[in-house]
């Protein structure tokens, strides 16, 4: 309902009544998801911290706590906290698309790409997903997979995206100008 300071308020109580470490680590886990939807990310990332004191081996929390390190720009813990889901959880998509953005916002595109790759292989990617890889494919001057990538964005969400045709403008345009600063065409 959106009631952030009434369930602020209700999970502090019962938190100081519930003395079950798993539960304490729940509520100060759903403490931080309050936080987080607030955009105060600092104290999220401390509540989501608090939380895995009490169930270190949530993916969840920790996926969590990245994402409000990130949004912190605070890459280094995100990153640190990224790699032990990837340790943990080895096939865990979402920490793959979540260490994307950390490399993103390093500008390692290289990487980033490869992260993003490895978060798709085995969901069918979204209007996002999609945008997003020919976006990588682009700035790593893989024009070829590009122009891939923009044709099945045409092919498949024209209807619902018209924007879809302007990306594989640009995606041609782009391979094009390419082309004729590296004298390949």
């Amino acid at each position: 309902q959106k009631n952030y300071q009434s369930a602020y308020a209700r999970y502090q109580k019962a938190l100081s009544l519930l003395p079950s470490p798993e539960l304490k680590g729940r509520l100060q886990g759903a403490l931080a998801d309050i936080y987080f939807q607030l955009e105060d990310f600092k104290q999220a990332a401390q509540a989501y911290q608090q939380a895995l004191s009490f169930l270190p081996q949530s993916k969840g929390l920790r996926l969590r706590l990245a994402m409000s390190l990130l949004r912190l720009q605070n890459n280094s813990a995100a990153l640190a906290e990224t790699e032990k889901l990837l340790k943990a959880y080895p096939l865990l998509e979402e920490a793959y698309e979540l260490r994307s953005l950390i490399q993103l916002s390093q500008a390692n595109y290289s990487q980033a790409l490869q992260d993003f790759e490895k978060a798709l292989e085995k969901k069918q990617p979204d209007w996002e997903s999609w945008v997003q890889l020919n976006w990588l494919y682009r700035i790593n001057l893989d024009f070829e997979r590009a122009r891939t990538v923009a044709n099945k964005i045409v092919q498949i969400h024209a209807r619902e995206h018209p924007e879809a045709h302007l990306i594989a403008g640009d995606t041609a345009f782009e391979s094009l100008l390419n082309c004729q600063r590296t004298a390949q065409c």
